[in-house]
């Protein structure tokens, strides 16, 4: 090709590309073909047939002897060199793995092109061709390794330089942190935008049976790799085969098969319930229609589902109000030592007589509340405590004298579905659509709407889509262009959400105000005296990250130079709104019922006398309005791999980052303008400047 025509193709692919992203969930094969004296044959035919599809890719070697064969699906190959007056080689189970660049090399002697030197039992793999450094996680270990849960990402951990991370986070690897690793299948980002930062979101997960393999690369990555620091996991789903295959299975997890633990056993303790099931199936093959279409060769499905039905024991132990508390009785008062506790009256502060500077209040008559001081509101929240039901852990204090066991029950179901299809002999496509879905409940320890005990309920879906198609212009252009997208929704809500806070004795302000974000029972704190009241803050949470990406690339293949061009989009979306305390919560200390203002004492004052007469110490109510963010990241890249000496391999890259900052899409970002004018100067007197 002449430097304008290759100029100009550049060009091309590039304003193709410029909304793309082009990380390539394939490997590639080259070699040189040589005779008996090492010399170089050219226009030696290269066919390479995929074994488990039958799919064929044919090509010459040049004028060096050299052949590249990119964008190959990772399997095992069957390669043949075939020239006139020569003998024909093929090598058979060449295993090409996701993001390797492997070299074959064959020798021909002279002979006919009828006689051939089959090589059965091909030469371990060996990347000599690039720089970085990794590992490939193949569909064996995938398959036979132990894996708890089934979470197949769990297995990069056996990668040198990879830390693990809790949740649904990306893990850490080659040091850095793990916000900035990235995760892709089947060559399209997998991570979505998090409100948090430091945090990286995966959108999606697929079973293990859907896995062909995945590699980690930690270091020396091409320049078709961006928007990462620490290293980049590419998984490559399964895609079928020209023979129908299928696989069942049930995982199955039962407390009543488990032994007790050691140290539970010689306590006197006994198990903990428990029961999983983890069972689903994948079916592949050619797509078959009779009498209308054969797709052996040619078109392929695959699909996989999996469920996974757990349900889990919880155990709640806290301390409740006894009676004689609710009832405003505090005579037996102890400290947890035995030392009585006097409570004192708010309304009776006056300056001591022996130190005015001092303020001290008069204990209640019999240390107990009359009920005519007993606030409205503290006594109906009050009847959302559990009675006592085990003997307590300290008989004064009555700590942990209740306890509750149940289940939490979580179902999670997940469905993977490919198609690959060879348009033409120079055109090949694959889609595919992976989708999951869950619900579960936390344990609700009080067994009522004031439960302090769990996060609720909640449950989520996910989407991850990917279109990939390869072109191959002539035996030395090929281009590529691809489209990922993913999105991953995320809802939690309270056990108490609805419920009637005017019917708690709150104000109807408080509830119009509470209806913003959704009513909840209000969270109520007792410093450790007794359990708290309405569940935690921020347990309320409705998020929908988003992510679009496209590619376009092209490989430009030459005498001694493997170079690959393109460019990169990613649009990032987020739908995001987490309540802090929409409905309002309270602390409670000793401060208001202690003798003296400003002192505490641990014989003087409690908390739970303090909620009685309706005197918090703090508390808030926020208001937290849902975000609705986007941004956009560009990158261009160029990479030349160059063949110097058959021992010496130069891997040169450019590449181009841009990443546009958020923007809120409906403008309810607050910032800091220095330079804008205030609206009230000139209007309120107060604001303007002096001269």
């Amino acid at each position: 090709m002449r430097p304008r025509i290759w100029w100009v193709a550049t060009l091309v692919v590039v304003l193709l590309a410029m909304r793309g992203v082009s990380q390539t969930p394939t490997g590639t094969l080259q070699g040189v073909v040589q005779d008996a004296s090492g010399g170089a044959i050219p226009e030696v035919r290269i066919t390479i047939t995929n074994q488990s599809t039958g799919e064929t890719r044919q090509l010459q070697s040049d004028s060096t002897g050299r052949y590249v064969q990119p964008f190959l699906l990772p399997a095992f190959y069957t390669v043949t060199a075939e020239k006139t007056g020569f003998r024909s080689v093929r090598q058979e189970n060449i295993k090409i793995d996701v993001a390797q660049n492997r070299s074959v090399d064959f020798t021909l002697e002279i002979g006919a092109v009828t006689q051939e030197v089959s090589v059965v039992a091909a030469a371990p793999p060996l990347d000599v061709n690039t720089s970085a450094i990794g590992q490939v996680i193949e569909n064996k270990r995938i398959i036979d390794l132990p894996l708890n849960g089934r979470g197949v990402f769990n297995l990069a951990n056996l990668t040198p330089g990879v830390n693990p991370t809790g949740g649904g986070a990306t893990p850490a690897m080659g040091g850095a942190r793990n916000a900035i690793s990235e995760l892709q299948i089947d060559g399209v980002t997998n991570i979505a935008p998090e409100n948090n930062i430091g945090i990286n979101q995966r959108v999606y997960e697929p079973q293990v049976d859907s896995v062909e393999e995945f590699t980690v690369q930690v270091n020396a990555l091409a320049a078709e790799y961006g928007r990462f620091g620490g290293g980049v996991i590419n998984v490559v789903t399964k895609s079928g085969t020209n023979k129908l295959h299928g696989t069942g299975y049930d995982f199955l997890r039962n407390s009543v098969l488990d032994a007790n633990n050691f140290f539970a056993n010689r306590a006197g303790r006994g198990k903990g319930a428990f029961q999983r099931n983890q069972w689903g199936g994948t079916v592949g093959g050619p797509i078959m229609l009779p009498k209308l279409y054969d797709g052996r060769n040619k078109s392929f499905f695959f699909v996989g589902m999996e469920a996974t039905n757990t349900r889990s024991q919880s155990v709640f132990t806290g301390t409740m109000p006894p009676d004689a508390w609710r009832r405003g009785d505090f005579s037996n008062l102890r400290t947890a030592s035995g030392a009585p506790i006097t409570i004192y009256d708010p309304l009776t502060g006056r300056p001591d007589p022996a130190n005015p500077a001092r303020f001290i209040r008069d204990p209640f008559p019999g240390n107990v509340i009359r009920p005519d001081r007993q606030d409205p509101i503290a006594l109906k929240v009050m009847q959302y405590f559990p009675q006592p039901n085990v003997t307590p852990t300290n008989p004064f204090t009555f700590a942990n004298n209740f306890t509750n066991a149940g289940k939490s029950p979580s179902d999670s179901y997940r469905v993977d579905s490919r198609v690959d299809h060879n348009i033409r002999d120079n055109w090949r496509m694959f889609a595919r659509v992976s989708t999951s879905w869950y619900n579960n409940a936390s344990f609700n320890g009080f067994g009522n709407l004031g439960t302090s005990s769990g996060s609720g309920r909640g449950n989520g879906r996910a989407l991850n889509v990917s279109m990939d198609h390869t072109l191959t212009i002539n035996p030395t252009l090929i281009l590529n262009f691809r489209y990922g997208g993913g999105r991953t929704r995320s809802t939690s809500i309270p056990f108490s959400n609805g419920i009637d806070l005017v019917g708690l004795g709150f104000p109807a302000a408080l509830q119009d105000a509470a209806n913003r974000e959704g009513r909840e029972f209000p969270r109520m704190d007792f410093s450790g005296a007794v359990s708290s009241l309405g569940q935690a803050g921020w347990t309320r949470l409705n998020m929908a990250p988003m992510v679009h990406s496209l590619t376009g690339s092209g490989t430009k293949i030459m005498a001694k130079h493997t170079t690959k061009f393109g460019a990169e989009f990613r649009k990032l979306l987020i739908n995001f709104a987490q309540s802090g305390y929409p409905s309002s919560m309270y602390s409670f200390s000793s401060g208001w019922t202690q003798q003296e203002i400003t002192a505490v004492s641990g014989t003087a004052g409690f908390p739970f006398a303090s909620f009685l007469l309706g005197l918090p110490s703090g508390g808030q109510m926020t208001h937290d309005p849902a975000v609705a963010s986007v941004s956009e990241y560009y990158a261009l890249y160029l990479q030349d791999d160059w063949k110097v000496t058959p021992r010496l391999t130069l891997n040169l890259g450019l590449r181009y980052d841009l990443d546009i900052p958020r923007t809120e899409r409906y403008n309810r970002y607050s910032m800091f303008d220095l330079s804008a004018p205030s609206p009230i100067a000139g209007r309120v007197p107060a604001s303007a400047c002096p001269s």
